[in-house]
């Protein structure tokens, strides 16, 4: 607003002119009797009651050119300061007065005013011979300025990125009209009264004079609510209702809906998944990558700095997932999530604690039908009564040109083993069997105890002299127990199982978004 009546190139007259049509207002700062306010029609002042028919300027009647002019003793006129001061005019034009001998110059200005009780033209010269420092206010400026009461600003700081949020409290803007020895100053000033509505702090931003005012005023950039909105969204951290809905009172917004899922999946490997988008060159940096997504429940759909992402679920926890990195698993999905995108915000949110409830009580049925597979699966082995933990060859060295095997065993019965003997068959890198003494199988005896529900492990050194054996296959393993008992393990329960695989059968695989919140116990 000030740079808008005040340039910096200090055009006295143009800062005068940017008023015109505006209702202006003059403070005289005395209370001299003024001689500078003309009337563009004089009035007549008779001197006689009774006037001649051939009246005479200045012996029956004066011509009173002031406005509201007041008679002196010496028959001239002038006009009382309170008749000006304070009191609302027009500004209809602004003239430049130019004087001087031997250089024309500027010495002042001539307003034409409109006078809006009596509909008269008048004419103010301010020029060198005021007898005060007079100031004059536009009334439509000053009414806007105080139209802002409590109305908030918003200004970014030169120093900084930040935006500060102002809340405007009261101000003023008016101008000085200084007389000189040969012309009149026009000092132009304005001051803002603000408080930032974060800190509390009160700012004052003054401007005086029509110059440079330096970086902190001329360089504040007040933006609009759009602007801010839009610098606000620029910085804005998105992050998704996480939290498990406390109950169900959310399915009374999708009663009217004919699907109760939408199921996708993940397009590639490694897809990057986060419960947060951020202003940043990787808008998921605050997540994980997880390998493969082969099923997921969507929700909802936002679109942030030009990327779609989906609102989806997955074991109970919500996320965002870019939509370029999910396909939906068929047509009617497709066509479901369509339908939901045209629903109130409210229906796509309760379809989001829908998909996080669901997608929960899925896990937990999926969890405890694993659960049950693994149990199986153990068990199948442990009924084995022997388990082949480890069974391979392994080098007796550089110069010995021999080759040993070892076993790892585990006695899953409930006897317990006193010996046990294991017969193999050793291959070379072309699975060619190796004999041993003119004989393919070899046999390593060991001695336990090995009681139930232990493992143990055997070397045998210098079973093969020859270091081509490459890995071997067991045949067969007898075992004697203590109690006098014999059994032979032969074909599937004498196959090697690592215990690697045994561990998976006895821990609880993690959900691949464990990491995510919120934590379940």
């Amino acid at each position: 607003m000030y740079r808008k009546h005040f340039s910096q190139k200090g055009d006295s007259i143009s800062s005068i002119k940017s008023f015109v049509g505006d209702t202006i207002i003059f403070n005289t700062q005395s209370d001299y009797d003024l001689t500078n306010v003309y009337l563009q029609i004089p009035d007549t002042v008779w001197l006689k009651e009774k006037r001649p028919k051939k009246p005479k300027e200045n012996k029956h009647y004066l011509l009173c050119h002031n406005y509201k002019g007041i008679q002196q003793k010496d028959k001239s006129f002038v006009t009382p300061a309170s008749e000006v001061d304070s009191k609302p005019f027009v500004l209809l034009s602004v003239e430049e007065i130019f004087g001087g001998k031997f250089r024309i110059t500027n010495v002042g200005y001539k307003l034409s005013l409109l006078d809006p009780q009596t509909n008269r033209v008048i004419c103010v010269h301010l020029d060198k011979d005021l007898l005060s420092t007079w100031k004059f206010y536009s009334r439509n400026v000053n009414q806007q300025i105080n139209s802002w009461e409590n109305k908030i600003f918003y200004c970014k700081a030169v120093s900084r990125k930040d935006i500060d949020v102002l809340k405007f409290s009261d101000g003023i803007m008016y101008s000085t009209i200084e007389p000189t020895t040969n012309n009149v100053i026009l000092s132009p000033y304005a001051q803002f009264n603000l408080t930032n509505d974060k800190t509390g702090e009160r700012i004052s931003l003054t401007y005086s004079g029509n110059g440079y005012l330096g970086d902190r005023l001329e360089k504040m950039e007040f933006l609009s609510q759009k602007e801010y909105d839009d610098d606000l969204e620029k910085k804005r951290v998105y992050t998704i209702d996480y939290e498990m809905p406390k109950d169900t009172t959310f399915n009374k917004y999708l009663s009217e809906l004919s699907f109760t899922s939408i199921i996708g999946y993940g397009n590639k490997r490694n897809i990057k998944i986060s419960q947060t988008i951020k202003p940043e060159a990787d808008p998921l940096s605050d997540g994980i990558i997880v390998p493969a997504l082969s099923l997921l429940f969507i929700a909802d759909r936002i679109s942030v700095r030009g990327t779609d992402y989906y609102k989806a679920a997955l074991d109970g926890k919500a996320f965002f997932i870019k939509c370029s990195d999910v396909a939906f698993s068929n047509d009617d999905d497709k066509n479901n999530f369509e339908r939901l995108m045209n629903e109130p915000q409210c229906v796509k949110d309760a379809f989001l604690d829908n998909a996080k409830a669901f997608s929960l009580y899925f896990y937990a049925a999926e969890a405890e039908k694993d659960a049950k597979e693994r149990h199986n699966k153990l068990q199948a082995i442990t009924n084995r009564g022997l388990v082949v933990l480890e069974a391979y060859p392994y080098d007796m060295g550089q110069y010995l040109n021999s080759t040993g095997m070892t076993f790892k065993i585990g006695n899953t019965s409930n006897k317990t083993i006193k010996y046990i003997t294991f017969n193999a068959v050793g291959y070379n890198p072309v699975d060619d069997p190796i004999p041993n003494y003119g004989k393919y199988t070899v046999t390593g005896r060991g001695i336990g105890p090995i009681e139930p529900y232990t493992t143990a492990s055997y070397d045998f050194d210098f079973t093969w002299f020859t270091d081509l054996v490459e890995y071997l296959k067991v045949k067969s393993i007898k075992v004697e127990y203590t109690n006098g008992t014999v059994r032979t393990y032969t074909g599937k329960a004498i196959e090697t199982v690592s215990e690697e695989y045994l561990d998976s059968l006895t821990i609880e695989p993690k959900s691949v978004v464990s990491s995510l919140l919120p934590k379940f116990e």
